[in-house]
């Protein structure tokens, strides 16, 4: 290999990572523009669930499942 493409690649080398040493290391980028995370909410497992209500316009609807069932049933009319 050639000596100054040798010189050259080790030089870039250094500035690509001094580069990267200084943004990481100093703060210097404000990362507290990065999307936030997914809320914990979302993260529930649909076993847990055994009771939803839906009310819309005063008109409530109850849903219910047993402990251990797939099956969802209506409570009331």
């Amino acid at each position: 290999m050639n000596v100054r493409l040798t010189i050259l690649l080790t030089v870039l080398a250094v500035m690509i990572g001094s580069t990267w040493a200084i943004i990481e290391f100093t703060d210097l980028v404000y990362r507290d523009d990065r999307e936030p995370d997914e809320p914990w909410l979302y993260h529930i497992e649909e076993t847990e669930i055994t009771r939803i209500e839906v009310v819309h316009n005063e008109n409530a609807a109850r849903y219910f499942r047993e402990p251990g069932s797939h099956q969802w049933n209506i409570e009331g009319d």
